[in-house]
């Protein structure tokens, strides 16, 4: 044992390869047993609520989950060194990989993941207006600096990789200073008007350029990003805590069309408590 591991690799059992076989044994183990517990699991529900178990999306992610551990089972039974497989042997080495959805499981039991996640959905929607609004930014700014700086000579951040000479070349350029990464570099290089030995040379006032890219791009746009994730975050936790949820907010309008039949916004008092109901 040379290498610093305790109990001569049992930290580490990828050192020796007795002790790799073993890991490897126990986690395939392991690995059935979950499944085992996933089949079982999807089978008792499926006999309790029969059809209406496939009502609930969670319900659909678990069968799903358990018909990719039936299918690992089998090809491991059927096949386990991976020779005489009907299929390459790598979309099983990629069928393997969607093991890692088990841990998804967890949403279902914790509160905060899953009103994470809520809120992201619920987001994107205007998450996406915001990207298509800011591709718009950068495509207006691209061209701006292809027809500004499309001819300034190479120096040391403006060089064969990052230049404005064509619109790809814009975007990837702008893209790496809205990180802030060397932008300043890139600025100064700009507006260099001596010593250039082939003009046209850099302008004076590219940092106008620059800043107002950066106060647009970077700071603006970002903190909208944020302030619309904070936002939707507040409304989940006031609808987490409310008794009404999220999905009868979202089914009370077809409810709502199926006695209000005329679309006058009103409808009989005595109907009311069914609709409630």
């Amino acid at each position: 044992c040379r290498a610093p591991c305790p109990a001569c690799g049992l930290a580490c059992p990828a050192r020796t390869p007795l002790l790799r076989r073993q890991f490897e044994t126990a986690l395939e183990w392991v690995d059935q047993l979950f499944s085992v517990a996933f089949i079982g699991e999807a089978m008792l529900k499926l006999v309790a609520y029969r059809l209406q178990y496939f009502k609930i999306g969670w319900n659909r992610f678990d069968f799903g989950l358990a018909i990719l551990a039936i299918f690992g089972i089998v090809t491991q039974v059927l096949w386990p060194d991976g020779s005489g497989l009907p299929f390459e042997p790598g979309f099983l080495k990629v069928f393997r990989m969607f093991r890692v959805l088990r841990v998804l499981r967890l949403i279902k039991s914790s509160r905060d993941i899953r009103i994470l996640l809520e809120t992201l959905w619920y987001s994107m929607p205007s998450l996406v207006n915001i990207t298509m609004f800011l591709f718009l930014l950068f495509f207006i700014f691209a061209v701006l600096g292809m027809n500004l700086f499309g001819t300034v000579e190479r120096r040391t951040y403006v060089h064969h990789r990052a230049n404005f000479e064509t619109f790809g070349n814009s975007l990837l350029l702008l893209f790496r200073i809205a990180t802030g990464e060397n932008w300043n570099g890139v600025m100064h290089d700009c507006m260099a008007t001596y010593p250039c030995q082939q003009p046209p040379c850099g302008m004076p006032w590219a940092p106008l350029y620059f800043v107002m890219f950066l106060l647009f791009a970077s700071f603006m746009m970002i903190n909208l990003f944020i302030a619309i994730i904070l936002d939707n975050f507040s409304t989940t936790m006031q609808i987490e805590k409310s008794k009404v949820g999220m999905q009868a907010l979202k089914r009370f309008p077809q409810f709502w069309a199926d006695y209000d039949t005329d679309a006058g916004l009103t409808i009989l008092t005595h109907r009311l408590p069914s609709l409630l109901a």
